[in-house]
């Protein structure tokens, strides 16, 4: 995953995004039906996606995959990019982030 983020960030820069990010989702479910003390049923589902958020003129562009391959991830980038500059031609007020001072966490990068 770690090198599947850095290709993320590779692709943003190259795409000259004001302020962009990768964030990587899983989720997993289990369910347990019992009914008069007795297991029905029992089911575990796992599912996984990424997030790619862009501003770009301005204006905040989003999409969203769930194949973790590098095709995807650069029709998502560019998807995102696409949408942000959409945007940009009907907006109003540009978004502008807080001025604090960025934080990297490594520990959740695999």
């Amino acid at each position: 995953m770690r090198d599947f983020v850095l290709q993320a960030v590779d692709m943003l820069r190259r795409q000259g995004v004001d302020y962009g990010d990768v964030r990587l989702v899983t989720r997993r479910l289990e369910h347990l039906e019992v009914k008069n003390g007795r297991t029905e049923a029992v089911t575990s589902d796992h599912a996984a996606g990424f997030g790619v958020r862009v501003i770009v003129e301005g204006c905040w562009g989003f999409a969203a995959g769930t194949v973790f391959k590098r095709d995807e991830l650069a029709r998502v980038v560019k998807l995102a990019v696409e949408i942000a500059r959409a945007s940009a031609k009907v907006s109003g007020k540009p978004a502008v982030l807080s001025p604090v001072k960025p934080e990297t966490d490594r520990k959740s990068v695999v």
